[in-house]
């Protein structure tokens, strides 16, 4: 299975062909190399070096990154592949012609959860995940059924820029994917590594990770090392224009002050002769988090809604973007709500992208962008931050938030800095001072001492 030489691919960086290298070796392998470095490529061309004909599923994000696939893995590998995705009646005729012809079949991670079943009784070759950081979630049934993939397959790849988002612990999740066999129990692993404490909640001991343990950190990266192919991107990719990130500090209007003050204290607020409550922590720090961002979430956002009821942050990105004219910008929220007021007081010279727009719309808007009709494209972290390619037409971003996970962050940045940008890319941070904004500040800087403790680097 393991051991064969991959016949030389022409076009390949050095990099990518080491990694191609290091997956004929071994045969499962975390692909972690940084965004907009040919992750698809490479794998596409081990894929196609195999020597023995083969039936490959590839899972990834919904979206365009399914088409994406499947034209690399035929310009790379010369396999055939189809995206299996649609109706059960599609999916079903796609899982027939690549179990009857062989070739590959990409599917997304909703259609693999729902047809696991199905899936299960083909024999694939290889199997691939792209953003594997999706499979986190131990207990998650999407999980679970990538699992069940993964022990059944001889080769196996996981595809992520972002190994480790918040906590150390997740990285069990790849490790099992990798050797079933050795990383069996979770807890198992996770005793040894991790402080644990027991509290009770509603009458019964829970079992909670805490902090990893004095010395546990060398130990995850000497067991991460036999499967991950990690290098930063400065190192692999030398030539690409250099990112400055500047921080743009707001004052929060009056009328938000006070209503984020009513909520931080009260768990309630008053807009526009309309009550919202918080009645549970958790909501308090959502509202607070939207209030943070623009207060958007709670108005209804009409067609001839003026700048001037956007707040303080909404109205900084649109001078900012107003200010760069005639380039193109990039802009980046935690919630669609802002996103399309945004766009609405820009007037027509900006396009939506989130999750409440259809894929047929997405695919339309992310052509207008990219072929210079459309100026500014604005979009959540969510949907725009990873998956998308083509955005690198741009050499401005503006972050009116920024996502709780640092590694989301360095992704959403990857849109621009990536092969093919030939300019500098500059990142604006839009901060309110004294909100929410400052928590999830201080959450970056945590999770990023873990990651630089585990994998030497940030995100």
């Amino acid at each position: 299975m393991t051991g064969a030489i991959v016949p030389f691919v022409p076009g390949l960086r050095n990099y990518q062909r080491e990694a191609v290298d290091f997956l004929a070796a071994s045969g499962r392998a975390i692909i972690a190399l940084p965004p907009g470095t040919g992750k698809t490529a490479t794998v596409s061309s081990w894929l196609g070096g195999l020597d023995t004909p083969l039936r490959v599923l590839i899972v990834a994000p919904n979206g365009p990154v399914l088409q994406h696939w499947a034209d690399e893995l035929h310009r790379w590998g010369g396999i055939a592949a189809v995206v299996g995705t649609g109706t059960p009646a599609k999916r079903k005729l796609a899982r027939l012609g690549v179990v009857a012809d062989g070739g590959a079949i990409v599917v997304n991670y909703e259609c693999m959860r729902g047809d696991i079943d199905e899936l299960l009784k083909i024999e694939w070759g290889a199997v691939v995940f792209d953003e594997s950081h999706r499979l986190k979630n131990r207990k998650a049934l999407v999980l679970k059924a990538a699992a069940k993939l993964a022990r059944r397959t001889p080769r196996l790849a996981l595809v992520t820029g972002t190994p480790l988002l918040n906590s150390a612990d997740e990285l069990w999740t790849s490790l099992h994917m990798m050797d079933p066999k050795r990383y069996a129990s979770f807890w198992r692993w996770a005793t040894v590594l991790f402080d644990i404490e027991m509290p009770r909640h509603r009458g019964r001991i829970v079992r909670e990770v805490k902090g990893m343990k004095p010395g546990a950190a060398p130990v995850i990266r000497q067991q991460l090392a036999a499967y991950l192919v990690k290098r930063p991107l400065k190192e692999l990719m030398p030539e690409l224009p250099p990112v400055t990130e500047t921080y743009l500090h707001v004052q929060l209007s009056p009328p938000e002050r006070r209503m984020y003050d009513s909520m931080r204290s009260r768990f309630w607020m008053e807009h526009g002769g309309e009550v919202f409550e918080a009645p549970y922590k958790i909501t308090q720090s959502l509202r607070l988090r939207q209030l943070s961002s623009d207060w958007s979430a709670f108005t209804q956002v009409l067609r001839d809604v003026a700048p001037a009821q956007l707040g303080a942050k909404g109205l900084a990105a649109v001078d900012l973007v107003n200010d760069l004219a005639p380039d193109q910008v990039l802009v980046l929220c935690a919630f669609r709500h802002t996103a399309d007021a945004i766009v609405i007081a820009l007037d027509g010279q900006a396009v939506a992208y989130h999750g409440g727009i259809g894929s047929i719309a997405r695919g339309a808007t992310i052509k207008a962008f990219t072929s210079g009709a459309a100026r500014v494209l604005v979009g959540t972290i969510g949907t725009l931050g990873e998956g998308v390619d083509g955005l690198q037409v741009a050499r401005h971003l503006v972050m009116v938030d920024r996502d709780w996970t640092p590694a989301r962050n360095e992704q959403a940045i990857a849109r621009l800095a990536r092969s093919g940008q030939r300019s500098a890319v500059n990142v604006t941070h839009l901060v309110a001072d004294d909100t929410y904004d400052a928590v999830v500040s201080a959450a970056l800087r945590r999770k990023e001492s873990v990651v630089s403790a585990i994998l030497g680097t940030r995100p």
